[in-house]
């Protein structure tokens, strides 16, 4: 398969599924989005790890120069101290990022729903320079992320259904806690 239509075709379900998930941040209404539950963690927390992985397998190479400013600005926005480099930071952020779909994990900071927004829009950017390295014989070079195997194509599809579960996560809280439904496209 030529990398042309194949990078059209993933970029367009990247496209639509960062749409939903910026669609499903916006909605949240402020009496949900730090609800915590002992069987759930808070909206906010969902969507900040969502956001975070999506970027990190969006980067060309981790690490990199995008991977440690993704890990900054994370760090930043969860209240916690910034590493002066970014391998010696990387495994306590992971575990961090990680433990945010955990009930009951509480970070020191509610990021905002304007930070994720924020998240968002970058992460459409991110997409579509993703997008260019895969149409320029990306797909079958090595997956960039160390501790997996596999193609830079696999590491996409991965994501794709990682954006799909976490949103089905994220729609089910609205619907359950906010009575809002949400039209798929």
């Amino acid at each position: 398969m030529e990398d042309r239509p194949l990078a059209d075709t993933i970029g367009q379900e990247y496209q639509a599924a960062l749409q939903r998930l910026r669609r499903v941040v916006q909605l949240c209404p402020p009496n949900v989005w730090d609800l915590r539950s002992e069987d759930e963690p808070p909206f906010w927390q969902v969507a900040m790890h969502l956001m975070f992985h999506t970027r990190v397998f969006f980067c060309k190479s981790v690490p990199s120069e995008e991977a440690g400013d993704n890990a900054a600005s994370a760090m930043q926005q969860l209240g916690l101290p910034n590493q002066d480099s970014v391998e010696a930071g990387m495994g306590s952020l992971l575990d961090t990022i990680q433990s945010l779909t955990s009930p009951s994990y509480t970070p020191a900071r509610v990021v905002t729903q304007e930070e994720l927004m924020d998240r968002a829009d970058n992460l459409l950017a991110a997409c579509t320079s993703a997008m260019k390295r895969l149409t320029e014989g990306g797909a079958s070079s090595p997956d960039p992320m160390p501790w997996r195997t596999g193609n830079t194509l696999g590491l996409l599809l991965y994501s794709l259904r990682h954006i799909e579960y976490h949103l089905g996560q994220l729609a089910s809280c609205l619907a359950r806690h906010a009575k809002v439904t949400l039209d798929w496209q």
